[in-house]
């Protein structure tokens, strides 16, 4: 008893923990953040401290927002993410992607991904990271199979204009995900600047005069011959010793050893060097960059980029380029350089330290900005109209003020209004330095600096492979690399087949091989048209097979339409006409082979023309198809379809088209092939062992050459899709779909033509039937006219040539019946004795219609007469005392009766 007490006394306080724990998390948002520039073990700490206090306070007496907690916490990636992006990117490029932005991005995808984050706190790189008119199909495959917005909640319909009315229009703008709703609501804002110290020695001051003074910065030391006079001597000294310092170790320091902050002054250098504020549009000056396809008016591009970092950060550029955020501050803290490139959000702190310094805008007050927002995440358990509201609070005027008073972060406020709002007027008369830089700031928004075409590549992909590669060759002094892939992102000029050719010469020779293998499906096609009453053609039904070719032929030519399909409408005809053509091919020749299967396995059946002539089955599979297309049309433009690119992951921006429901669409297929291969299979294995002739092998050959080609065919579209080395795969895979579809072709009609070819039929005329006419006359049986088993006597199944003593001439071969062949097989039914009447009346029906009743009734008592004779042999023998013969004996009246029915019914009436 007091053991059963103990374990629900135990069983009690687990649940009342458990609840504890259940009722603490809901009262505790989580909120993922990213590291800061400079990282500090304590900084989380703080922030986490500060942000609560403020917001308990705001909140103490709110009936809104209930009583929670905000946690903060950084997004710790895991050290083997970017690992299998990087392999991928090496296998057929020379690019050397950054595995660290990599695993930060999918730590942040995976976090979105869960629900323990409510909200996130992310830049615009993120937030706008992808372009929505081509997706980089890169990071679907890696990273995520959604669209990244998609993770976030649409504010639409939560908040109202006037919550949110107090930011920059330009940033609010930019939270919008072109046009379908608020994603993001704006948080805080930062740029580039220089810090310096106010030095009062008279070469220091000098230089830093002749420096800020002069926006442009073509030179940013000025000449030994431009010295004052009044220097004295020593000073003059002093002044070339540092000045030589300056020119070895350069006077700025920097973090380039962050990708970021090297492709942020890529970015800012471009408008420096043509003197612009802001890039042109793509739709007013497309040709902006077209000079980087000229090699000496590039090469004079990045030769000037280079020089001007050496300027700005000296000659070692070995340590520029691996300089981190942090050095370069404690750098420029220690006096080691005159100025220091950062961030106007660490003007405070920088002050805190060291009162002297001060703040200036970068040259012609031009630079990138930096944008942070809000936002929720849809997978979050918590109430979304309480996280709105929370988020609402996190970015509004008061936060940010505060946050800017204790942080040094800035604002989002529309600092450019005529009538500013008492918290604007409240930051600029606290921080005027800061908030004259932001006037008169010239933003620049790196997230759409390279987007010319409607498909040029993304941030998040520019950011993958641009700082790294630009790093190798600024170091190296070639631009080879970074300038094809800087082309690469631009897609300043469309993708064409002559672009294709360059990139890969081996397209030439695939494309040459392509038009040969169609032109000679194309001629076989023509014959079988025109032999297409032949009767050994008649038998595998020329329409049909004609059908399955052509089926053939647009699958050789599709697959290369893929690397240019550029609408979304196109994407989804070219997904419908694969899964039309590849049943085209298949449901044709599945109709073909139940044709000979029921030929076969009907045997005692009279005729078989009009029950399964090329008109009926031709109905039948035009329903099927129209169904089909039906089916496709529905499934395809009800699902997700949208454009991709592997980008620079391949060596040209090839754009292919793809759909959410791709693997579902792939799987249906690959099934319903293999479903179709083994019904082919068994009806094959079935009218073998019916036959039993050699010949039917070809049909189990041509259905394993089918399906083999079939499913490389879809094996070709997963490769253009999933690989991008896939060049060598999908070149080799091409090729041997081609091959395949050769033999698929051959074993189906080409032996066959051959065979019609060079073995006419004489007049045109088989056993009184024109095999000009679409149906027979005479009663055939038709299974003469599929192949049997070859003897030495008789060189194809249901055919002989007749061949005249000494030379052989071709021109006088003719076809006889089977019959007159010597070959032996088991047939049950023209064997059996017990049929003997029936099979004679079947042949009294095969003669030509110019044969005269009364010859039809000699032939029939002929017959008649020479069935007495089997009596003697032994085969009757073995019938004389069994059942059966007693049967035979009893009707043999009946048959005789019965076959000069046959012969005499077709007298004509006096």
């Amino acid at each position: 008893m007091k053991i059963l007490f103990k374990i629900i006394i135990n069983i009690f306080f687990n649940v009342i923990l458990f609840i504890s724990k259940t009722i603490a998390q809901e009262n505790i948002i989580q909120i993922l953040v990213h590291n800061p520039d400079i990282k500090s073990d304590k900084y989380l700490e703080i922030y986490n401290d500060k942000i609560n206090s403020y917001f308990l306070l705001k909140n103490q007496n709110s009936s809104v927002i209930p009583n929670i907690n905000l946690n903060f916490s950084y997004c710790i990636p895991d050290p083997n993410d970017g690992n299998d992006l990087s392999n991928f990117y090496k296998k057929g490029t020379e690019i050397n992607i950054d595995t660290e932005y990599a695993k930060n991005l999918n730590c942040t995808i995976k976090a979105l991904n869960s629900s323990y984050y409510d909200m996130v706190i992310i830049d615009d790189k993120f937030l706008l990271g992808e372009n929505y008119l081509a997706t980089f199909a890169v990071l679907k495959l890696y990273f995520t199979k959604i669209d990244l917005y998609k993770f976030f909640l649409n504010y639409e319909g939560y908040i109202e204009n006037d919550d949110i009315s107090f930011h920059d229009d330009d940033i609010l703008k930019a939270g919008r995900h072109n046009n379908k709703g608020l994603y993001g609501i704006p948080y805080e804002m930062d740029f580039d600047t220089l810090f310096f110290n106010n030095f009062n020695d008279t070469f220091r001051g000098f230089i830093y005069k002749s420096i800020l003074n002069n926006d442009t910065l073509p030179s940013l030391l000025p000449p030994l011959n431009e010295v004052p006079s009044n220097f004295s001597e020593a000073d003059l000294k002093n002044y070339e010793g540092i000045y030589q310092s300056m020119v070895d170790d350069g006077i700025i320091s920097a973090g380039f050893g962050s990708n970021d902050e090297l492709l942020n002054f890529f970015v800012e250098f471009i408008h420096y060097k043509f003197n612009i504020k802001k890039l042109p549009d793509r739709d007013e000056t497309p040709e902006f960059f077209e000079f980087l396809f000229d090699e000496y008016k590039s090469k004079e591009f990045y030769d000037s980029f280079r020089k001007y970092l050496i300027k700005y950060t000296g000659k070692y550029l070995n340590k520029t380029l691996i300089n981190s955020i942090e050095d370069a501050y404690n750098s420029f803290l220690n006096n080691e350089k005159l100025f220091l490139r950062g961030k106007a959000s660490n003007y405070l702190a920088l002050k805190s330290i060291n009162p002297n310094i001060s703040i200036h805008s970068l040259p012609d007050n031009t630079s990138v900005i930096d944008r942070k927002y809000i936002v929720i995440n849809n997978n979050s358990k918590k109430d979304k109209k309480m996280l709105v509201k929370v988020a609402l609070q996190l970015s509004s005027r008061e936060m940010q003020l505060y946050r800017a008073k204790v942080f040094g972060n800035l604002p989002t406020f529309d600092f450019k209004r005529n009538n500013l709002d008492n918290y604007t007027i409240e930051f600029c008369n606290s921080y005027p330095e800061l908030c004259d830089l932001i006037k008169k700031l010239n933003s620049i928004d790196v997230t759409t600096a390279f987007i010319r075409d409607k498909f040029s590549g993304s941030y998040i992909e520019s950011r993958l492979v641009l700082p790294t590669t630009l790093k190798s060759d600024t170091f190296n002094n070639n631009y080879f690399l970074f300038n094809s892939t800087f082309l690469n992102i631009l897609n300043i000029k469309p993708f064409s087949l002559l672009d294709l050719y360059k990139a890969v010469p081996l397209f030439i020779f695939q494309d040459i091989m392509t038009v040969i293998v169609v032109d000679i499906l194309s001629i076989t096609l023509i014959m079988v048209y025109f032999k297409r009453k032949h009767p050994y053609l008649k038998a595998i039904s020329p329409f049909l097979s004609s059908l399955t070719i052509i089926g053939m032929i647009l699958n050789i030519s599709i697959s290369k339409f893929m690397f240019f399909v550029h609408t979304k409408i196109l994407c989804q005809l070219l997904y419908v006409v694969k899964y039309f053509t590849l049943n085209l091919t298949n449901l044709p020749m599945f109709a073909t082979i139940f044709r000979i299967y029921y030929i076969y396995t009907n045997i005692s059946e009279v005729n078989f023309g009009k029950k399964l002539n090329d008109k009926r089955l031709f109905n039948i599979i035009s329903i099927t198809l129209s169904v089909i297309l039906i089916f496709a049309f529905v499934a395809v433009f009800s699902d997700e379809f949208y454009e991709t690119t592997m980008g620079t992951a391949m060596t040209t921006r090839s754009i292919m088209c793809f759909n959410k429901h791709y693997n579902h669409f792939i799987v249906f297929t690959i099934i319903m092939l293999v479903i179709m291969f083994f019904v082919m299979l068994v009806m094959t294995i079935k009218t073998i062992k019916v036959s039993r002739q050699y010949g039917e092998v070809r049909y189990v050959l041509f259905i394993l050459f089918l399906l083999f080609s079939s499913l490389l065919y879809e094996f070709i579209f997963i490769i253009l899709i999933h690989e991008s080395k896939g060049t060598t795969i999908f070149l080799i895979s091409h090729a041997i779909y081609m091959c395949s579809c050769l033999c698929c072709a051959y074993l189906l009609v080409g032996h066959r033509l051959i065979y019609v070819l060079k073995h006419p039929i004489k007049n045109n005329m088989y056993q009184g039937n024109d095999i000009n006419n679409d149906y027979f006359n005479n009663t055939l049986n038709i299974i003469d006219f599929i192949p049997l088993k070859k003897t030495g006597n008789c060189p194809f199944s249901f055919f002989k040539k007749n061949k005249n003593k000494g030379k052989r001439d071709v021109n006088k071969e003719v076809f006889s019946v089977v019959k007159d062949c010597e070959i032996s097989f088991d047939d049950s039914i023209t064997n059996n004795p017990n049929n003997y009447f029936f099979n004679q009346a079947l042949k009294s029906l095969s003669r030509p219609k110019e044969q005269s009743p009364l010859d039809q009734f000699k032939d029939s008592y002929q017959s008649t007469q020479n069935y007495s004779s089997l009596q003697g042999s032994q085969q009757y023998s073995s019938l004389q005392g069994s059942q059966q013969y007693s049967s035979f004996q009893g009707s043999q009246q009946q048959n005789s009766s019965f076959l000069n029915y046959l012969n005499f019914k077709n007298y004509p009436k006096n």
